[in-house]
């Protein structure tokens, strides 16, 4: 859910540059860059406003991309001279997982940048002709879930409120909604990995089925 580039700033300094899903992009990072171009520690009211912000434009059926960077100590070349694992390990710390020695917290924020990508006009009509034949169409998608359930829903793959609106309209925690009033679901692609046999079973006895 993001890629990685390094550039060139002078002779002897480079950069490095990340894009990716918004809500991965800000765990890695520990400052922001303001319209003045100043850099800012991220603070709780940051990550508040930073939230709101792309949940706004994701519920739009926007897809959101973050932006950050990071100025290296040394050039790529000077840090192969020193491992030859360098690559190896920059990519391991970006992740973040098991095999980091040294998870990276410490990048800029830049941005927000939303696309607009709206589904084909015949895609409704598609869906619908499915529905009509009885035919369950699940929708597979990189998208952000926010999106991806807002596309769903301008498509007329999810009719039925999800089990967060539901809690929304109810004023209750989404974990306290029953599996029997939820129709609709959408799973984030984190999920599946620690999903039992059980779960699979309930997941697919649901009318409508996103994944993200």
């Amino acid at each position: 859910k993001w890629q990685m580039s390094i550039h060139n700033i002078s002779p002897s300094s480079q950069r490095l540059f990340l894009k990716g899903a918004p809500d991965v992009l800000m765990d890695k990072c520990s400052h922001y860059l303001n319209s003045a171009g100043q850099l800012i520690a991220i603070d709780a009211a940051f990550k508040v406003n930073y939230t709101k912000v792309y949940e706004e434009f994701g519920g739009e059926g926007e897809r959101v991309l973050g932006f950050a960077m990071k100025d290296l100590v040394r050039t790529v070349d000077e840090e192969l001279a020193l491992d030859a694992k360098f690559k190896d390990k920059l990519k391991e710390d970006l992740i973040g997982g098991p095999k980091s020695s040294s998870p990276i917290t410490d990048l800029v924020f830049v941005g927000l940048i939303t696309l607009q990508d709206p589904p084909r006009k015949e895609v409704p009509q598609a869906i619908a002709d499915c529905h009509t034949a009885g035919v369950k169409v699940v929708m597979v998608t990189g998208d952000h879930p926010l999106t991806a359930a807002a596309i769903a829903r301008k498509i007329g793959l999810i009719t039925h409120p999800t089990r967060d609106l539901l809690a929304k309209e109810r004023g209750l925690p989404p974990d306290q909604i029953p599996q029997e009033d939820i129709r609709a679901v959408v799973v984030h692609g984190s999920e599946i990995s620690a999903m039992t046999e059980d779960d699979w079973k309930v997941l697919v006895s649901k009318q409508e089925i996103v994944f993200a």
